[in-house]
């Protein structure tokens, strides 16, 4: 993972991993869940 810049971070509490994108970004995810990505 060298000169990675970003790395994903695991929510122990719902497991399961969340990358922030930019607003215009997300259109282009696999779906979109009421209470987040």
């Amino acid at each position: 993972m060298s000169g990675a810049y970003w790395f994903p971070m695991m929510d122990l509490m719902f497991a399961y991993y969340q990358v922030r994108m930019r607003e215009e970004d997300i259109k282009f995810t696999a779906f979109q869940a009421p209470n987040g990505l």
